[in-house]
């Protein structure tokens, strides 16, 4: 979790989310269930959906970055013409 957004993997971050979700429910659905197991799996996809939120929390901010220097590029531009 200290890991900075730029350096993450969508990839890897999206397969570790799957693989908690889908594992967490099979804990369930073996008999006996394994509660432990669940919990372990269950807290591996929540880790790979909070860095999948950290990736589009950065990916948000550079466009609208990006954005803004656009626009404001285009204002100036335009008021040189005028």
């Amino acid at each position: 979790m200290t890991r900075p957004p730029e350096k993450l993997s969508v990839s890897q971050s999206c397969v570790i989310t799957a693989t908690g979700i889908i594992w967490s429910r099979y804990c369930l659905v073996i008999i006996p269930k394994n509660w432990a197991l669940f919990a372990v799996n269950f807290f591996l996809g929540m880790c790979g959906s909070i860095q999948l939120i950290r990736i589009w929390r950065l990916v948000i901010t550079v466009l609208r970055s990006a954005l803004f220097t656009t626009i404001s590029r285009y204002t100036e531009v335009t008021s040189l013409v005028v």
